[in-house]
């Protein structure tokens, strides 16, 4: 059997690889360099975009949409508005 220890730091490990796993930056930006889909032609062909997050993740889920989409974006977030050229 294994120690109190062991077993603290095992779910600890198991504990953290879940977080790391479904970080929000981390998933926009898998989701933007998905081939099929097909984010690139919709970005390319918009004029202009709006990105709007809410909840906990809103922040760092509309910054990676941001930086990835390298397009000329209007973030509205809750604090405020970010514009960026």
């Amino acid at each position: 059997m294994k120690s109190p220890d062991r077993l603290r730091r095992d779910a600890r490990s198991i504990f953290e690889a879940a977080l790391t796993a479904v970080r929000a930056d981390d998933l926009i930006l898998k989701a933007l360099a998905d081939p099929e889909l097909a984010w690139q032609e919709t970005l390319q062909a918009a004029s202009r975009i709006l990105v709007v997050g809410a909840g906990k993740a809103g922040a760092a889920m509309s910054s990676a949409f941001e930086w990835g989409a390298s397009r000329r974006l209007v973030v509205s977030r809750r604090r405020g508005r970010q514009r960026s050229q």
